[in-house]
């Protein structure tokens, strides 16, 4: 991850990305194949800027 992260939001990733199924690459016959994706995740921190306003 480019830059200073910070852990809470590495955690929440790691969280999320560990419910996500994906069905396997197949290749002309169906069968599954070897691949890779890369998946960039996005955090809006709009409503957290707002609750820590309210504090």
């Amino acid at each position: 991850m480019p830059g200073k992260t910070d852990p809470v939001l590495v955690e929440a990733a790691i969280k999320t990305v560990r419910q996500w199924r994906f069905n396997p690459a197949t290749n002309a016959e169906g069968h599954p194949r070897t691949a890779w994706a890369k998946v960039p995740i996005r955090f809006d921190l709009g409503n957290y800027k707002n609750k820590t306003k309210e504090k």
